[in-house]
């Protein structure tokens, strides 16, 4: 889904009442499904993180956090969690190794940050979809399968937070 069909993102243009109100009612449900995502994982103090992470998010934290993304397409988080969506289907009412939850938290922690630096969600979004030349043309939700590359996209944003980019 693309943010540019939506009348809040595209302000100029002539759309009618009612798919005006249908693309603000599809924007409230991401920002709520978010806002429960992010209630159940990173607003966690760090030791219930790690309690969360060695016990297993469940799957259907990750089917939410799937659900509250408008730019991101499921293929592309589910890569950054470096699970399948097959695995998914098969794993129903299950919960996602130590591995796959940390790349889960990992990707909602970058998501939050991208949000804080950069102003608001679909701005970060975008930026997690577009190829940057501090990862080598590629893109930041392409390095978020792996401890290293979430690091190196956190600390990207830290300094980008700060005015830092070399």
């Amino acid at each position: 889904m693309t943010l540019s069909f939506f009348p809040a993102f595209n302000p100029g243009a002539e759309v009618s009442p009612k798919v005006r109100a249908a693309a603000q009612g599809a924007l409230q449900q991401h920002d709520h499904l978010w806002a429960t995502v992010v209630a159940r994982t990173i607003a966690l103090s760090p030791i219930e993180q790690h309690k969360l992470v060695n016990h297993g998010v469940s799957t259907s934290v990750l089917a939410d956090l799937v659900k509250s993304y408008a730019a991101l397409n499921e293929a592309e988080i589910l890569s950054a969690v470096g699970i399948s969506s097959r695995t998914i289907q098969r794993r129903k009412d299950a919960v996602l190794s130590s591995e796959h939850s940390g790349a889960a938290l990992d990707l909602i922690e970058v998501t939050q940050r991208a949000m804080d630096v950069l102003g608001s969600r679909q701005i970060a979004e975008e930026w997690l979809h577009r190829p940057a030349l501090a990862f080598d043309g590629r893109k930041p939700i392409e390095l978020l399968s792996t401890r290293q590359g979430a690091d190196l996209v956190k600390d990207h944003l830290t300094r980008m937070d700060y005015g830092v980019y070399a």
